[in-house]
């Protein structure tokens, strides 16, 4: 049986405390390694392809610019895509499980002191649980439900 977790997507950190949920970063971390936590990158198609055939998933050329690859939990990703995906078309969004990362995944500060999920090294295949085509329509990309927690 997969926990719940206690984060209420009010991801900032007070110290070394996220207000949202109480826990410490090194809690937040363990609980990344041992929840069926689900967290989101965005890319373009094109990449997504590559990355198949390939065996695994390096990143675009702004994760390799920043030494990660950059991943949103289900309340930051739709601001995340507004933010850095903007009129951009032929997007995937994958959606991972948190716990097949390993300690290469790290919680760390950025946009308002919210804690993202980065991942440093390469995405296994075998940590995406689902990927959606993510149209622009009418200027804003469409998202599917963020419900994966469930797959």
């Amino acid at each position: 049986m997969v926990e719940s977790s206690p984060c209420v997507g009010i991801c900032s950190l007070d110290g070394n405390i996220c207000i949202g949920c109480g826990r410490s970063l090194d809690e937040i971390a363990e609980a990344g390694r041992s929840l069926r936590t689900v967290i989101y990158h965005i890319c373009h198609k094109t990449e997504w392809l590559a990355a198949q055939s390939q065996g695994e998933y390096r990143g675009s050329s702004q994760d390799a610019a920043d030494g990660f690859i950059h991943f949103s939990t289900k309340h930051q990703v739709i601001e995340s895509a507004a933010k850095h995906r903007a009129g951009q078309s032929n997007l995937m969004l994958l959606a991972c499980d948190a716990g097949r990362l390993g300690t290469a995944l790290r919680w760390e500060a950025a946009r308002n002191g919210q804690l993202f999920p980065h991942l440093y090294g390469a995405l296994p295949l075998s940590a995406v649980i689902a990927c959606d085509d993510l149209p622009l329509v009418d200027g804003g990309h469409q998202f599917p439900p963020l419900d994966h927690e469930r797959c």
